[in-house]
């Protein structure tokens, strides 16, 4: 069996400043159903967020539960972003340390 191969002939320019403009309500309604659906998972979700933040503190009190990082979005924008802490308090300063110990080469898949 062949598998036919398809290729875009022409570029797709997509102008967010006018796709915003020409579709404002629709927008207007996407944002207030993000920041309504978002605000009722914190509330349903927080007793169990509550928990695992416990749970953190008491594996390892000498550091707080979350982690926070400055990362790059849209257009370059850079923001803050924060998670529960998964890793030891000072990973980010043991990470040099580390590389030279990686026996891994190239990606795993």
């Amino acid at each position: 069996m062949e598998v036919e191969q398809f290729a875009i002939t022409k570029d797709v320019v997509v102008d967010r400043k006018e796709n915003l403009k020409n579709h404002r309500g629709y927008w207007c309604v996407r944002r207030v159903q993000d920041i309504i659906f978002s605000s009722i998972a914190l509330v349903v979700l927080s007793p169990l967020m509550f928990i695992v933040a416990g749970a953190i503190v008491l594996d390892d009190p000498s550091a707080g539960p979350f982690f926070s990082q400055e990362r790059v979005g849209r257009n370059g924008k850079i923001f803050k972003f924060y998670k529960f802490r998964s890793m030891c308090p000072n990973a980010e300063e043991k990470l040099e340390e580390l590389i030279g110990k990686n026996e891994m080469d190239g990606p795993v898949f």
